[in-house]
């Protein structure tokens, strides 16, 4: 029952969604239907097949703390219902549509789907580069849900982290029972690329380039380093003060801490800097600054953040 009772509670919360229709403002209207899966706590399936993802937000998932909470959340959301998608960015990534989501309801009420998850907590803001709309009520909403210790923010797995929290040395992550088995698929494969670069420089030269016109094809075979293993990464909010701004040929660092071997650091490539407004004089002028940033850290190395959009970094002060 409580659980009905906070679904219930949030669909009052979202008043701003009329009866009529679904207020899609600066938004372009997509696809509508029924969703008939969901695979996970911001993941679904429309009657066409479409696959939907929830712009804008991230739910736990695979292994972490109230991964199961948060899909049924999202079940008794949408499941079933009448659907309305609406665009404000990328639409598509990785086969799957990007968008907002409306849901209506059996009353008729339609129900902006991420700010009822967000409200009780069942997801996080996290944006894309090329989709940030909404972000402004969608932080309001992850805010409200934090400031009442909600669904995931009443877990410690999900706490606003601060940079001494996240700091971690080689010898740390070499002590981790969790690492070993990553840690040792890194040297297997940097040993690959060894034995293939010394490989390649005793092979004889080529031949002259007519000759070798006329030559056929062989195809290359695969090694193991072609299929690598993806590293964890966990979505993480940390908060705190920016101690120094580095700027280096290919990217700019904005370090947490003195010890750049283990302190927690955030790095933007210069290829990126035009999504933050004010480029690199800006990034500079956070040194001292209390900021909250959100992205992804390795769990087997340097806990280094890569952001490549302002919506991942909010000054504090």
């Amino acid at each position: 029952m409580g659980a009905w009772r906070g679904l219930a509670a949030t669909l009052a919360l979202t008043a701003v969604i009329a009866a009529c229709g679904p207020k899609m403002e600066g938004l372009e209207k997509g696809e509508s239907g029924k969703a008939t899966e969901v695979r996970d706590g911001d993941t679904f399936v429309m009657d066409s097949g479409l696959v939907v993802h929830l712009a804008g937000i991230e739910a736990p998932g695979y292994e972490q703390p109230l991964a199961k909470d948060a899909r049924g959340a999202l079940e008794r959301l949408v499941a079933h219902r009448k659907v309305q998608l609406a665009y404000g960015g990328e639409k598509r990534a990785r086969d799957a549509a990007l968008a907002q989501v409306y849901v209506q309801t059996e009353g008729g009420r339609w129900v902006w789907a991420q700010q009822a998850l967000l409200l009780e907590g069942h997801a996080r803001v996290h944006t894309r580069r090329d989709n940030t709309a909404r972000l402004e009520e969608m932080t309001a909403a992850e805010n409200a849900a934090r400031a009442a210790r909600r669904g995931l923010w009443g877990d410690a797995f999900y706490a606003v982290r601060s940079p001494a929290q996240m700091a971690r040395s080689a010898d740390d992550v070499k002590a981790d029972p969790e690492c070993a088995s990553e840690l040792a698929q890194i040297a297997e494969r940097r040993e690959a690329r060894k034995q293939k670069a010394a490989a390649t420089a005793t092979r004889p030269a080529p031949p002259p380039a007519d000759a070798a016109k006329d030559a056929p094809e062989v195809a290359e075979a695969p090694t193991e380093d072609t299929r690598r293993t993806r590293r964890r990464r966990d979505f993480t909010v940390v908060e705190g003060q920016i101690t120094s701004v580095a700027d280096r040929e290919r990217a700019v660092f904005l370090n947490f801490g003195d010890d750049i071997a283990r302190d927690f650091g955030v790095m933007v490539t210069k290829d990126n800097l035009a999504n933050f407004p004010g480029g690199l004089e800006a990034l500079t002028a956070l040194q001292g600054k209390t900021v909250r940033v959100r992205g992804t850290v390795p769990r087997c190395a340097k806990p280094l953040m890569r952001i490549d959009h302002a919506a991942a970094l909010t000054a504090i002060n």
